[in-house]
């Protein structure tokens, strides 16, 4: 095939256009040849050449970072799992058309060439192959659902990373070659001083065929195995390029080459022909959605089901389709239709205009959503398994609260995904404030309608501050929460010590270093979204904690210290954070809520506060192994029959008795706030 470019001048990376635009026109059959041409042009739509990753542009430094979390953290161990997991696609199905409209809200953050919804991407390569080659439907169909992976993004497919989603793909189980972007901070990986994996072939053969190869996990591998499990009827051609597109260090710099067998080389010619108007299509200009849709919905009944088995959960999926389904069938919804979040309250009750939050509590939103006996209209609430009332019930993870002997002492007596034998220090602060329900866990779905109107539960076990830390554990991470709390003003409008890889990387001191910067930049998103006034809690005392005393505790009587005093490290610089941002933030209130002294009290003088046990959880095990941080399900029967003794429920979660103390600090440190 024959494509006529006019090669603008970009210096090396035009050489490198040049040469490879020879090399493909050597290779390829006369049988290909191309009619209408098709012109690059002379630069992204930020000025700078493609896949230029040095160019100073505004999205440099965020690629760059973006690259490097990649690179620590693909691994050969991580795909397995990855593949093993999502491979299952037992959990919803959908359309494509339907998995197209997911991508409007997901943005690629490795991308240094194009900052627009992946939507417009998808009908840009789509439209721009169709013009030149008319005949080959299969090829349209091919670009359009090329990057549909990156669904995986969005919560209801698991909230992955972007490091784990996007980006230039390559192989895993043998060595990294120097032609992929960023190739330096692959040092930082553990497969890069594997012997087994850091040689030419590694775990490979010679010619083993691609096929056989693990390749980096993203978009790519996943929508390959959604396209082969649902049976398309597309060639093998297109799910070479699904599976292959971002291997840009084989397409362009011809690298491992020498893992590819007779049927590879055959269809690396479409892909290379396929990856000019991938890379290339890129604009700022709009293709008519309308227009162009009932053509490739022809396409898609050709090539595929109706359905698609995909990953994902029913209801979470709705919630990613902005419930459109729901939008016109309660007035709440329509009365406030366009209105952003604090507009809406605004509207609601023009006396009350500011929004409280609390993170790791709750958040106090305006209007008078409830009745005139609370004190504040709404509570939402960030957080994680302190502060989670059930969303995980809806996550595909392991860290989950809803089997007995949770909710023992809850009403009904019944666990509802709350790490409690009852109620969260959440609770009775929302009790405290007049309120006569609890806000629901936003993933069920009974929040909805007038359910909204008194607030929301973001709040995820296992997450926190850190995102990678969250997405290993797949919970809802903080940014992934704030996305969430994105969608809910639509509708209102209408671990350190025990994670070796963060140990190994950074020190105590460093690592809440980072833990601020995280909180620092949430803090800025909600005050973006309206916040005003935030009450934040500190770290309590984690070396008094029951698994700290097991794990590192070395018999001794009292708490440990070291852990303590890292969290009093830590919560100094919480402190100091959030007088910069009073400072930094026109009209915003910051408290820090100190719950570690109050809780510190509790546990040095049990007796005291009306306490038998403040070393060991009610249903805990004691043992070291992960899984005793939380009850045993089969601990029931008598077993924690006396709750209200204990200062701890688990090794990690304190009894609603200790909540309730923890509850009345939290009611008088915030008094300012309100």
């Amino acid at each position: 095939m024959t494509i006529l470019i006019q090669n603008p001048d970009f210096g090396v990376a035009a050489a490198a256009t040049a040469a490879e635009e020879k090399r493909v026109n050597e290779e390829e059959d006369t049988e290909l040849v191309l009619d209408g041409g098709f012109s690059v042009p002379y630069a992204n739509s930020f000025g700078n050449g493609f896949r230029d990753y040095d160019a100073e542009t505004e999205r440099q430094e965020g690629v760059e970072n973006f690259y490097k979390l990649n690179h620590m953290n693909q691994t050969y161990d991580f795909v397995k799992k990855m593949r093993k997991e999502y491979g299952q696609l037992n959990r919803v199905e959908m359309s494509i058309w339907e998995c197209c409209e997911l991508l409007n809200d997901v943005v690629d953050e490795s991308d240094p060439d194009l900052d627009e919804p992946q939507i417009e991407h998808l009908l840009q390569t789509a439209e721009a192959i169709r013009k030149d080659y008319p005949n080959e439907d299969w090829l349209h169909l091919t670009a359009l659902i090329h990057d549909l992976g990156k669904v995986l993004l969005l919560p209801s497919f698991g909230g992955l990373p972007q490091w784990a989603v996007v980006g230039d793909t390559y192989p895993l189980g043998c060595a990294f070659d120097e032609s992929i972007v960023h190739h330096k901070y692959f040092m930082e990986s553990p497969d890069y001083y594997n012997p087994a994996y850091n040689t030419k072939y590694g775990v490979y053969s010679p010619n083993c065929g691609l096929d056989n190869v693990m390749m980096s996990w993203g978009h790519d591998d996943y929508m390959y195995l959604v396209a082969k499990a649902n049976n398309t009827t597309l060639p093998s051609a297109a799910l070479f390029v699904i599976r292959y597109h971002s291997f840009y260090s084989l397409h362009r710099s011809d690298a491992y080459k020498h893992l590819m067998n007779e049927e590879d080389v055959e269809n690396l010619k479409w892909l290379r022909i396929f990856n000019k108007y991938d890379l290339y299509s890129k604009s700022k200009v709009r293709v008519n959605v309308d227009k162009v849709k009932p053509y490739y919905l022809s396409l898609i009944g050709k090539y595929f089901p109706a359905k698609l088995q995909c990953n994902s959960t029913q209801q979470a999926r709705d919630l990613e389709l902005g419930g459109k389904k729901r939008k016109a069938k309660k007035a709440e919804g329509k009365k406030f239709a366009g209105l952003g979040f604090g507009k809406a309250l605004k509207k609601m009750d023009p006396i009350i205009s500011e929004v409280l939050v609390l993170f790791f509590a709750f958040l106090l939103g305006s209007g008078n959503a409830q009745d005139s006996t609370t004190l504040v209209p709404a509570i939402i609430t960030f957080g994680d398994s302190a502060v989670d009332v059930g969303n995980n019930n809806y996550l595909y993870t392991i860290f989950k609260a809803n089997y007995p002997p949770y909710g023992k002492d809850f009403v009904n007596h019944q666990p509802t995904g709350r790490f409690c034998n009852g109620k969260l220090a959440t609770d009775f602060t929302a009790q405290n404030l007049g309120f006569k329900t609890f806000p629901l866990p936003y993933l069920s779905p009974e929040a909805s309608g007038k359910n909204l109107l008194i607030g929301v539960n973001f709040a995820s076990a296992a997450s926190g501050y850190d995102e990678n830390a969250a997405f290993l554990n797949h919970a809802l991470s903080l940014s992934q929460q704030v996305g969430l709390f994105k969608e809910y003003q639509g509708k209102l409008a209408k671990n350190y010590y025990i994670n070796p890889y963060i140990n190994k990387v950074y020190t105590a001191d460093q690592y809440g270093t980072m833990l601020i910067g995280a909180f620092t930049t949430f803090v800025k998103n909600i005050y973006g979204l309206g916040a005003r006034r935030l009450g934040v809690t500190s770290l309590p005392p984690l070396g008094c904690f029951p698994a700290a005393l097991t794990l590192f505790g070395n018999h001794q009587s009292g708490c440990v210290s070291r852990i303590n005093t890292d969290a009093q490290a830590f919560n100094k610089k919480l402190n100091s954070a959030a007088e910069s941002l009073k400072k930094q933030l026109p009209g915003f209130k910051i408290v820090v809520f100190d719950i570690y002294k109050p809780l510190y009290d509790v546990i040095s003088s049990p007796s005291k506060n009306g306490f038998v046990e403040a070393r060991k959880g009610c249903c805990g095990t004691g043992t070291v192994e992960t899984t005793s941080l939380l009850c045993n399900p089969k601990s029931l029967g008598g077993t924690c029959s006396n709750a209200t003794q204990y200062v701890f429920w688990d090794s990690v979660h304190p009894s609603e008795a200790a909540n309730h103390v923890l509850a009345d600090a939290l009611i008088l440190q915030g008094f300012a706030l309100l």
